[in-house]
């Protein structure tokens, strides 16, 4: 009875800050990250016409195309069913490579471009091991976010620890709420960090060096 109860507090736990995945869901990563290198850039740089390009082809390709596609197919945001994820991740990288393929010849941070790649080598590797076994995407998503951000901001010329902190931060309450609400179990989530740290440092590690 005491362990049931644990568990059941856990999960109205869990409910209250689902806020956490809707907010970090990995469809909107890498556009926060445009963002807040746009916030940074030098303002010579970053004229209107070169802003409300890179805002314009990030937010329709890496946000609301996805976001789009998954309401339109699937009942829910989270995509809670494994069977449900395949489809959703390929569609999602391939609209990832079409912004990518848009940016290429704009005088963007090189660490954005790498976590652009990594973002579609993530949904391709995701998307092939949800058709056979469930991974955390928030888990893997945010832990590549979590590692190009601070980077992002470095190469800007800023003091990354602030971000890597919060980083760690907001991570350590998305993790939990992904296991309270009973989401996903520690396995899962601890795959989908190990495929995050993979990615990221593949098209990271020269910018950490």
């Amino acid at each position: 009875m005491e362990e049931a109860a644990i568990v059941k507090h856990d999960d109205r736990t869990g409910r209250r800050i689902s806020w956490i995945a809707y907010v970090l869901h990995p469809a909107f990563l890498y556009f926060y990250a445009t963002v807040i290198y746009i916030l940074l850039e030098d303002s010579t740089v970053t004229t209107f016409y070169f802003v409300s390009r890179v805002i314009a082809y990030t937010f329709s390709l890496t946000v609301l195309f996805p976001v789009i596609f998954i309401r339109m197919n699937y009942p829910d945001m989270l995509l809670k069913e494994r069977k449900n994820r395949i489809i959703p991740l390929f569609v999602s990288a391939a609209s990832y490579f079409g912004c990518k393929l848009l940016i290429t010849l704009l005088p963007l941070s090189p660490v954005l471009k790498a976590y652009l790649s990594a973002s579609i080598l993530g949904m391709m590797l995701l998307g092939l091991i949800s058709i056979r076994f469930k991974i955390s995407l928030h888990a893997s998503g945010y832990t590549s976010f979590g590692i190009f951000l601070p980077l992002i901001i470095a190469y800007q010329g800023y003091y990354a620890w602030p971000a890597f902190l919060l980083c760690l931060l907001m991570g350590t309450g998305l993790i939990y709420q992904r296991l309270s609400s009973g989401a996903h179990t520690l396995s899962e989530v601890l795959a989908g960090i190990s495929l995050g740290i993979c990615s990221g440092l593949l098209y990271g590690w020269k910018f950490i060096i």
